[in-house]
């Protein structure tokens, strides 16, 4: 981890401890005084993120092939659908006729949602759907496929 996210980690846990040692949960804060490291520095803001054309090029790429992987990746690009939703997307979940996704969100009771998606997108999505064996359970993926 980058020497930011060590000490802030730090940070938490030297709090939860002297609390604790302060209720009398524990006898000695084992957090003070120690040597914090680390492997790396912060990333810098540029290399955290894709960029456009790297971003264009994933989808270009992904719209190609018919695989499961590419389609996890193409409908990550147009619904920032996390990989816990992907995994519990079932077929009924894509409705053509409105252009709907719906994405059985995982997170919180706020994440499953339903999102308007263009026809292309959509219309591309089920090509790549309907290339690929069709899982009797009802799911897209099957859970031995990591995407």
């Amino acid at each position: 981890m980058s020497k930011e996210n060590v000490e802030k980690v730090h940070g938490h846990i030297s709090n939860a401890i002297r609390d604790a040692e302060y209720e009398g949960l524990i006898t000695k804060d084992f957090t003070y005084n120690i040597e914090l490291n680390f492997t790396d520095n912060a990333k810098k803001e540029e290399d955290k993120f894709v960029s456009l054309s790297e971003f264009k090029g994933i989808k270009r790429k992904a719209k190609l092939d018919d695989t499961l992987e590419s389609v996890a990746l193409y409908l990550a690009s147009f619904t920032a659908a996390r990989h816990s939703d992907l995994i519990r997307m079932k077929y009924d979940d894509i409705n053509l006729i409105n252009s709907t996704i719906h994405l059985p969100g995982t997170k919180n009771e706020h994440a499953d949602r339903v999102l308007k998606v263009s026809e292309r997108d959509i219309r591309t999505l089920q090509r790549k759907i309907d290339a690929l064996p069709r899982n009797i359970s009802g799911y897209i993926s099957n859970v031995e496929v990591v995407f």
